[in-house]
């Protein structure tokens, strides 16, 4: 997850207010999709990732609070 969502930052990823904004909606279906997972799956990683602080997540769009956390959480 955390490597599908920092390759969007790149591609799709605009700058704003000291965070990323991904600028191309994705439900959660979608990323699982991306990444051959299960939707709920998707639902439990992104809810966490909210919850620390990592990301926001609202109607299918991805802001990242925290690209340096989300880069570390991967190794």
């Amino acid at each position: 997850m955390h490597s599908l969502l920092i390759f969007l930052s790149h591609v799709y990823g605009v700058k704003r207010d000291g965070e990323i904004v991904i600028g191309m909606p994705f439900t959660h279906g979608d990323l699982a999709n991306l990444i051959g997972s299960t939707r709920q799956w998707v639902t439990v990683q992104l809810a966490r990732l909210q919850e620390e602080g990592v990301i926001r997540y609202d109607r299918s769009v991805i802001s990242i609070l925290d690209l340096s956390t989300l880069g570390q959480e991967m190794e």
